[in-house]
């Protein structure tokens, strides 16, 4: 196993440019410890990219929220700015993993992976943020976070270029973020709902599905018919995988949850 850790983004784009695209980016790790143990024949050129300053800033863009893809979920959840204009993602960070993990994790690392229960994923996709992706020269390419994922554990990022930050737009309202799994603290969604300028569920397929016809509803004054909104696209979604009986009655929970959230913040 290779090793390296760049302290600057030109030095990180050599290093791209030299791998022919063998490189592995790593900043907090906690998926890669696991990928390893499982996977003890692979030997990865490890690019340590946690030090990169460039890669750790929040900040406004214009009118956009800009994260970086190595800011971990403490950060997320401690920023004021994120809190204020990008609730959801502030409410997936605080029930993301375990202290421990929120330390190291990173918000890229959550999306790169692209695993279907990535909490940080669905909050990102009903924010309709953008995915800041460079490549090894610096030329840069915005995706929305929605598209990028196009299979389990992948994406359109592909070798030689990487996640540099997330460009989340202004809202317009309320944000939210809810999950549900085998325990009280320290799960993987089982199933999430995350609402901004998009409603999403997580955790159903390979990425975040958009359910517009659910938000549609959960402008009208039924309760109920939200909540139907929302268990039909679970069936549409999942019809033959045995879990559908507990993701059908689990979102239902999950949309009272939001139903509830959305009441106490005066909609």
């Amino acid at each position: 196993m290779r090793g390296a850790r760049p302290t600057d983004l030109g030095t990180l784009r050599a290093l791209l440019a030299s791998d022919d695209g063998k490189g592995r980016l790593v900043a907090g790790g906690t998926d890669l410890v696991v990928h390893l143990h499982r996977h003890p024949e692979e030997e990865p050129h490890l690019i340590d990219i946690s030090s990169l300053e460039e890669l750790r800033q929040i900040e406004k863009v214009g009118d956009a929220l800009s994260v970086g893809a190595a800011v971990t979920f403490s950060e997320i959840g401690d920023s004021p700015l994120i809190r204020e204009r990008a609730g959801a993602l502030a409410m997936a960070a605080a029930v993301m993993g375990s202290t421990q993990i929120r330390n190291r994790a990173t918000l890229g690392g959550n999306v790169a992976n692209a695993s279907a229960a990535a909490d940080g994923t669905s909050a990102l996709c009903a924010l309709d943020a953008l995915a800041v992706v460079e490549d090894s020269r610096g030329n840069e390419e915005r995706v929305p976070v929605r598209t990028l994922i196009t299979a389990p554990g992948k994406t359109l990022i592909g070798p030689g270029r990487f996640l540099r930050s997330f460009l989340i737009p202004p809202q317009g309202g309320p944000s939210a973020f809810f999950k549900t799994g085998s325990r009280r603290t320290v799960t993987i969604s089982k199933l999430n709902i995350a609402l901004g300028r998009r409603l999403v569920l997580g955790a159903l397929a390979p990425a975040p599905l958009d359910v517009p016809e659910a938000k549609t509803l959960l402008r009208g004054r039924s309760e109920e018919a939200f909540l139907d909104g929302l268990t039909a696209a679970v069936e549409r979604a999942i019809p033959t995988r045995s879990s559908l009986a507990y993701k059908r009655s689990a979102v239902r929970g999950l949309g009272d949850d939001l139903w509830r959230f959305l009441l106490e913040a005066g909609r």
